[in-house]
């Protein structure tokens, strides 16, 4: 028993020895691994459309920026559009532009007359792709002999331009009689225009005003295949709308008119605005601007009775008054329409 003990005694001290042995050869410490950077998160771009800076009848000019890249590279840029304002997208029409500024042009070509587009900007990294604000853009159909051009819509059986004419000579290039001071219309002998109270505003928003000399010289104003209104021409656009009550809220555009009684729908796409007239005060004698920003007056080439048939829209009443009889020197806006 005393042999065995002593050789428990000795296994034990060995053990404690090699113990020692292994501590006091520890190697140096491992040093620790750098610290990892922060994960860098990334986000699609962030794109804004502008307002087209030029609008004719297949082309627009279109621009867009690139507001942030979202913090990796662009791979694309580019305007897409339709006309639905629901369904615009890179997966619609689409055109790239190659370009390596934030701020990006396009002359988009190759479109339908007088359409409205919906036109979106938009960028794409390796997140994804971002779009603009949806822009609407309304192609032209006509131009006059100034090259302003016009809109047109179809009414029935009938097709109008949806703004008032705006130019200011013949056909041939004379240019047509400049008068700005209403009284001076009773003694004109000529034809003339003006813009509502001599201002150049009015006339950029409601087109020019003119007096039935100018609407009926032999050099034209219409563009061809265009022609000066009849009274007859508006009181069959009358009927087709089911009368003068409901025909002037769905002639009338939605804006620019004061508070009305009843709801304006512009059901039509007509668009009639209040670009008021020139006619004679019964009780001074004298021809005076009046109704700018109340009625939209439009001149017709029809004599009725040795008086001008004028075409009235009230914001009091509402109705299309087809009839209305004023000295032949009065004058107002020009609607054209389709031969």
């Amino acid at each position: 028993m005393k042999a065995k003990q002593f050789f428990s005694y000795r296994k034990a001290f060995a053990f404690l020895i090699i113990c020692a042995s292994l501590f006091a050869c520890e190697k140096d410490p491992i040093p620790p691994l750098p610290p990892l950077p922060p994960l860098q998160l990334f986000d699609a771009p962030e794109v804004q459309t502008f307002e087209a800076s030029s609008v004719g009848f297949n082309e627009i000019e279109i621009s867009g920026q690139i507001i942030s890249d979202g913090g990796t590279e662009i791979i694309e840029r580019g305007f897409c559009w339709g006309i639905d304002s629901n369904n615009v997208n890179v997966n619609s029409n689409k055109k790239s532009v190659v370009v390596t500024t934030n701020k990006f042009f396009l002359n988009l070509t190759g479109l339908n007359r007088n359409t409205k587009y919906y036109v979106k900007a938009y960028a794409s990294n390796d997140v994804g792709t971002a779009y603009g604000q949806a822009v609407e853009v309304y192609t032209y159909d006509i131009a006059d002999n100034e090259g302003n051009m016009y809109h047109t819509v179809k009414i029935g059986g009938q097709v109008w331009t949806v703004e008032n004419l705006r130019t200011r000579h013949y056909n041939n290039s004379d240019p047509i009689v400049y008068e700005p001071l209403a009284a001076n219309w009773g003694t004109l002998k000529t034809g003339a225009y003006t813009a509502y109270n001599n201002s150049s505003e009015m006339a950029e928003k409601y087109g020019y005003l003119y007096n039935y000399l100018a609407v009926t010289d032999p050099r034209g104003i219409a563009p061809e295949g265009w022609r000066i209104p009849s009274g007859d021409d508006f009181e069959e656009l009358k009927n087709f709308l089911g009368g003068y009550s409901p025909a002037g809220p769905a002639l009338m555009n939605q804006l620019g008119w004061p508070e009305t009684s009843r709801p304006i729908t512009n059901s039509t796409g007509f668009s009639a605005l209040p670009n008021g007239g020139i006619a004679k005060n019964s009780e001074t004698g004298l021809y005076e601007y009046s109704g700018g920003n109340e009625i939209a007056a439009f001149i017709t080439n029809q004599i009725f009775g040795g008086y001008l048939i004028m075409v009235i829209i009230s914001a009091e009443k509402q109705f299309l008054s087809t009839g209305g009889l004023y000295d032949h020197l009065a004058g107002a806006g020009v609607r054209l329409i389709k031969q």
